[in-house]
């Protein structure tokens, strides 16, 4: 009783038939393949992107992972450089805003209404010009970034 147990999980355990009808019923795996035998060696990976494996690339670092890579490796001086930097391109675009009159809330009711903004921006009228020019200022200066990081490093 016990061989024949044994027999049938080796023969398989869910074919209640012998295993001789069952390998002579199934193809040989090289019957399967209909390409060459070049193709069929190669991996099924090469189907999912034309570039070959990704796996292999590293993924680029953001610019928040390559500031705290910088800031690890040159410290404190690296930290003030970077943000007297900052400040130095902040206050001319935030003097431009204020010195050429810039009503911020009245810019941003007008660019939502060019855009078609639907949302209710009634409630930027309730925050001060100074603030709303502030962070249009904040936002134009990021737009220095791909000038001052490189600036800054190279310094």
């Amino acid at each position: 009783a016990n061989t024949r147990a044994h027999h049938s999980i080796t023969a398989g355990a869910c074919s209640r038939t012998p295993a001789a009808h069952t390998s002579a019923a199934r193809p040989s795996p090289r019957s399967l393949t209909t390409g060459s035998r070049a193709f069929a060696q190669k991996p099924a990976r090469a189907f999912a992107t034309a570039s070959g494996d990704d796996r292999t690339k590293e993924k680029e670092p953001s610019r928040w992972e390559k500031l705290q890579q910088l800031f690890r490796e040159h410290g404190v001086a690296f930290g003030a450089l970077y943000v007297g930097a900052n400040v130095v391109t902040f206050i001319p675009i935030f003097g431009a805003l204020t010195i050429g009159g810039v009503d911020g809330p009245e810019l941003i009711l007008w660019a939502a209404d060019q855009l078609e903004i639907t949302y209710d921006l009634s409630f930027i009228n309730t925050i001060h010009k100074d603030l709303v020019n502030a962070f249009i200022a904040l936002e134009l200066n990021a737009w220095v970034e791909p000038v001052r990081l490189p600036a800054v490093i190279a310094y």
